[in-house]
């Protein structure tokens, strides 16, 4: 059939146009842009973990045990080494909304020096892990086994810190898939060396636990040469780089106030994870079985927390960029954005643990009682990510206005308020009671309270589903 150009006009003329999208709508298209690569780099730094617990979990209940307590002492050092460097972050971002090109080089500078600065204390701690185990009452043995798997690592330290540096600089700028792929490599790395040296496989010898921290070592060496090769063949230093002079070096004016920006970060980190890496020690005491189901619930609590981490990692490129640019109220839009993809993400994951709570541990350990331990506490472990949620989300959505003023304390603050009052709240429950009644309708609680009644009300809805 052969249509007239009048009717083809008319058509074109009338042709449905798509509806205009809302700013929400528009938000939560250029967060995702961020978030998704900053979630799949999150998820891959945590994967190298998840991989050395399943392939140590499978070479021995021992290993794995070592490996557990010897992470404990890691994961708390590490990640306050790394929330400092992080602390060029809203440095980084502003500076690039206001199309600054050069503080932004600057910053990676500051950052990089910060990062070597904190590796020399976080290399005495790593080197005394056996005797901080010994200190906290565990077995000597795994003790022994926990501070080869550590000591092996301490050389990675300043590698790691220098690729958070880096990966800071470009995500920043909006750059996020480089650090992505990077990871994803390392992954295939880490598996491969682990592979070789934790079973000893084509002729290499065979380490078990401390072939994990061989894999280790060597993938966050590999991270720092990879993404540093990328920036250089793209020149994705362009317009945003300044050579090195004595600017770069300054403590004052420059690297001071990475200090400054991510001693707060430092803080809420350690004390997030710190809560975690105590119940683990405390699990030590009760033998092998009970640390190792601890940390396969730890490790998979870990690695479902990364994804409302890589949303908060876009949010603080997206608010910084538009803070910068001067727009407040689209920062705060993308604020509130952050909230509830944060929060729906964590509903999830919690959901997960309740459901698949027989499955997930299977994964890990082969050994029945590892399981059946691991499956009794992933509900408890779903029922806690409440708190740990409510904490990551009150840092962004807090961002526009901290971010605008430059000022990480006050989330930072009342972080620690939710943590310690959980920790309060399950040494002694009656606390959280008291608060409840303490205050008559019309008189506003303190902090501290409100933090303890809110704990309250978690426990007793854990006992109420049967798993207190």
């Amino acid at each position: 059939m052969i249509r007239s150009p009048e009717s083809v006009s008319f058509a074109v003329r009338h042709r449905r146009r798509p509806l205009p999208m809302s700013p929400t709508t528009k938000e939560l298209r250029a967060l995702a842009r961020l978030a998704l690569p900053a979630i799949a780099t999150q998820v891959g730094s945590m994967a190298m973990g998840v991989v050395d617990t399943i392939m140590v979990g499978h070479y021995g209940v021992e290993a794995l045990a070592g490996v557990a307590l010897g992470n404990s002492i890691v994961s708390v050092s590490f990640l306050f080494g790394l929330g400092v460097v992080l602390g060029m972050d809203p440095i980084v971002s502003q500076a690039h909304g206001a199309g600054d090109g050069e503080k932004c080089g600057r910053a990676l500078q500051w950052g990089a020096l910060a990062g070597i600065m904190i590796s020399v204390p976080m290399a005495l701690v790593w080197a005394s892990t056996g005797t901080l185990l010994g200190l906290f009452g565990q077995d000597l043995a795994l003790a022994e086994i926990a501070q080869d798997y550590v000591l092996i690592q301490i050389p990675s330290l300043p590698f790691f810190y220098a690729f958070a540096a880096q990966r800071s600089f470009l995500q920043g700028r909006g750059i996020v898939r480089p650090a992505m792929w990077v990871m994803l490599a390392a992954n295939l790395v880490n598996a491969a060396v682990n592979w070789l040296f934790i079973w000893g496989n084509l002729g290499m010898p065979e380490l078990g636990s401390t072939g994990a921290g061989l894999a280790s070592c060597a993938v966050r060496i590999f991270l720092v040469l990879g993404l540093t090769a990328w920036i250089l063949a793209g020149k994705l230093h362009a317009g945003a780089w300044v050579p090195w002079d004595r600017i770069s070096f300054q403590w004052r004016a420059g690297i001071s106030r990475i200090f400054y920006f991510g001693l707060p970060i430092a803080i809420q980190m350690v004390l997030e994870v710190g809560a975690f890496a105590g119940s683990t020690l405390l699990a030590g005491r009760f033998g092998a079985t009970a640390v190792n189901a601890h940390s396969i619930a730890l490790n998979l609590a870990s690695f479902s927390f990364m994804m409302p981490l890589g949303i908060s990692i876009a949010a603080t490129t997206r608010v910084g960029n538009l803070i910068g640019a001067g727009d407040r109220l689209g920062a705060q839009r993308s604020a509130w954005v952050t909230l509830a993809c944060g929060a729906g993400v964590m509903a999830l994951s919690a959901t997960a643990f309740i459901l698949l709570r027989h499955l997930l541990p299977a994964v890990y350990s082969t050994d029945p009682a590892v399981i059946a331990l691991c499956a009794t506490v992933l509900p408890i472990a779903a029922a806690c990510a409440r708190s740990m949620m409510q904490c990551r989300l009150r840092m962004d959505g807090s961002a526009c206005e901290l971010r605008a003023g430059k000022n990480y304390r006050p989330p930072g603050y009342d972080c620690t308020i939710e943590v310690v009052s959980l920790g309060l709240n399950q040494l002694n429950p009656s606390l959280g009671e008291a608060c409840k009644c303490r205050f008559p309708p019309g008189k506003r609680p303190t902090k501290v309270c409100r933090a303890l009644s809110g704990n309250c009300v978690l426990r007793e809805s854990a006992s109420r589903a049967g798993y207190d």
